[in-house]
């Protein structure tokens, strides 16, 4: 009698301690589910993790980050978003799409307000002049004006592009016109010019 009463205590703190970690567990993922980017914010954000920081109004995310603004929908690993700055700065796997431009990088920040950013270790394409660009970093100065170092652009498709223009530095709007430093020609990777 002794043996089975120890036996059921041992089995009620069991089934306590189960409860409880389940109990526990569900209060936590209740929270996370409620936890929420405000409705009138103009910049949505999902992901696997989400947390904010009342001190900063900053937004950090992680796990299969979208982040919705505007036109534009930036994805990637983790990402922290500053309220009070309007910066977006995605890392891993970094992928913005507007509307029908797009640009991937190892960094990429954006702000949502003015649309301005710069992308690291990137390439981008321009569906309007159909303009590939690849560069150690590219960076939008303003609504139709970008900065590249290291650039390789051209209007080839594919990965092995049958021309290139390479330089040190560039400078170009989406009207066409631009400025490289050091530039050179090149065909299917070798300098021309």
């Amino acid at each position: 009698m002794i043996a089975l009463l120890i036996q059921f205590k041992h089995k009620c703190r069991i089934a306590i301690s189960a409860i409880s970690i389940f109990l526990f567990s569900l209060n936590s993922i209740v929270v996370a589910q409620d936890f929420k980017v405000p409705e009138d914010s103009p910049v949505k954000i999902e992901a696997d993790t989400l947390s904010y920081d009342n001190e900063s109004d900053v937004y950090s995310a992680k796990g299969n980050v979208i982040i919705h603004y505007g036109d534009g929908v930036l994805t990637s690993d983790t990402a922290e978003y500053d309220r009070k700055n309007k910066l977006a700065t995605a890392q891993g796997n970094a992928f913005l799409k507007m509307t029908e431009d797009s640009l991937q990088g190892d960094k990429i920040v954006v702000n949502v307000e003015d649309k301005t950013g710069v992308a690291y270790n990137s390439k981008a394409f321009y569906a309007r002049n159909h303009f590939y660009i690849k560069g150690d970093k590219i960076e939008k100065t303003g609504e139709n004006s970008y900065y590249i170092e290291n650039p390789l652009a051209t209007t080839c498709d594919g990965d092995d592009p049958d021309w290139q223009l390479a330089g040190s530095k560039m400078k170009v709007t989406l009207e066409g016109y631009g400025w490289v430093n050091s530039a050179r020609f090149l065909t299917k990777g070798f300098p021309v010019l």
